[in-house]
């Protein structure tokens, strides 16, 4: 195959390091650029709607966090096949992969959706959202819920492109729906004066016009992907079905056991005011951009580790692990410097100088979580790169071990200790995820470094001899 026109990359060749700087800048614009959707959101809301409208949506934050978790890790499990039969030069099981994981992408997203609409006001009553912030709430997270699909197919083509070695082509669409999104978000608000159900159905409209987008400029320049809509391709068996919901479904429901965790912290918070809900989200918005210059690296990892899996290169699986666990956690650094030393002037911008307790909740919010940074770089690397080599034992657990540690924090901590509960929630929670993906990764790497494969190979024949 001639690569698709040079529009994907073999992973499996080439130096470790270099091939993460060269997937991960792009990676990083586009990943600022999706963290800049709640961004641009939370600007406009703040400035426009105010402080209550904001705290509305931070209401429903872990919720949404939930939802994009379950449908993100979800598209993204899916395609760890995909890059695992790329990797292996498959190319027909690559187009039989990305056709299975649309068709089972688009059943997941409607039973999203449906679950969500029935059940959304009840889970905001059991979340005790203030009675004042209820109906923008429900509003918000019910368009949300109603349009799950735009965001299940928008994430699916982003992990199918980066699957197959390519960052450039989701930088430039999710470039496109910012814009977009923040056209949309002044008509929704100052022209139409439609409040803060207008805020989601900008995103939402932004995100659509962002899928078909995809769509056509993948169809141009990865005719791979695109070959596979076609009858041929709709010859694949029960087992191959199964195989991508063995990948897919526990990488979401990892995601979603962390969101759940969230969501019962969410309570906590809600219980301690209108402001510490305001200066947990501003806080929240600030983390999710800075982060990402950081944590873009670890994202490269698993696509890195799924190919070279398929093509039994485990020897550069060990090497780009250490290389990129080096990086992050020197990033980590950095942006928590940045964030302890400017984190106050960066909440102004969402919130102005008109809420000066909101600003000093905030900035301790971000100076708490920033001292843990490097943990969450390690937690990551270790957590995506199991995921990409199929492993989903280990970081379930570790979702599992965040879920235990926040509902221990909103039950216990936030009653003794208030607001320094709540920060000390995710720092706490990266502690626990660390214990069972630490021995986990070792024991990939013990076996790794076991016989070479042609040694392997060689002892399989004599056995067989014998």
């Amino acid at each position: 195959m001639a690569q698709a026109e040079n529009r994907v990359r073999d992973l499996t060749q080439g130096e470790p390091a270099k091939l993460i700087f060269i997937l991960a800048l792009p990676m990083l614009a586009g990943n600022i650029v999706s963290q800049l959707y709640g961004f641009v959101d939370a600007l406009v809301v703040g400035r426009f709607l105010g402080v209550e409208a904001m705290a509305a949506i931070g209401c429903v934050g872990s919720l949404i966090f939930g939802v994009n978790s379950f449908i993100g890790g979800t598209a993204y499990g899916f395609t760890i096949k995909t890059s695992q039969l790329f990797g292996a030069k498959d190319f027909d099981g690559v187009r039989r992969s990305a056709l299975v994981s649309v068709l089972l992408a688009l059943a997941v997203a409607a039973v999203v959706a449906v679950v969500g609409v029935v059940s959304c006001r009840a889970i905001l009553t059991a979340m005790q959202t203030p009675p004042e912030l209820f109906e923008n709430a429900s509003a918000f997270i019910t368009v949300t819920f109603v349009t799950a699909v735009t965001l299940m197919m928008m994430r699916l083509q982003d992990d199918l492109v980066r699957a197959l070695g390519n960052t450039e082509i989701p930088t430039k669409v999710w470039s496109l729906t910012l814009v977009l999104n923040a056209i949309f978000d002044v008509l929704a608000i100052v022209i139409l004066d439609s409040g803060v159900i207008g805020v989601a159905l900008a995103t939402t409209a932004a995100q659509a016009i962002g899928c078909v987008t995809f769509f056509f400029y993948t169809k141009k320049k990865i005719p791979l992907l695109h070959s596979a809509f076609s009858r041929e391709y709709l010859n694949f068996d029960r087992n191959f079905v199964l195989e991508h919901l063995k990948l897919g479904l526990p990488v979401g429901f990892q995601g979603a056991i962390i969101a759940i965790g969230g969501v019962i912290l969410q309570v906590a918070i809600n219980q301690l005011g209108a402001s510490e809900v305001a200066a947990v989200t501003a806080g929240q918005r600030i983390e999710g951009l800075t982060l990402m210059f950081f944590l873009t690296f670890a994202q490269v990892i698993p696509s890195f580790a799924a190919q070279n899996y398929g093509a039994e290169r485990y020897e550069r699986i060990i090497e780009g692990v250490k290389k990129c666990a080096l990086i992050t956690c020197g990033a980590s650094f950095v942006i928590t410097a940045v964030n302890v030393l400017a984190g106050a002037e960066l909440l102004k911008i969402f919130i102005g100088e008109s809420s000066p307790l909101v600003l000093e909740k905030g900035a301790f919010y971000l100076m708490v979580n920033g001292a843990f940074y490097w943990v969450l770089s390690l937690m990551l690397v270790f957590k995506l790169t199991l995921q990409g080599l199929g492993k989903n034992s280990a970081p379930t657990m570790a979702g599992t071990m965040e879920l235990v540690v926040r509902i221990v924090v909103a039950t216990f901590l936030v009653d003794e200790l208030g607001f320094l509960g709540i920060c000390l929630a995710n720092p706490l929670s990266f502690i626990a995820a660390c214990l069972p993906l630490i021995p986990a990764i070792l024991e990939e790497r013990r076996r790794f470094m076991g016989p070479p494969r042609d040694e392997m190979k060689t002892n399989s024949i004599l056995l067989v001899n014998l």
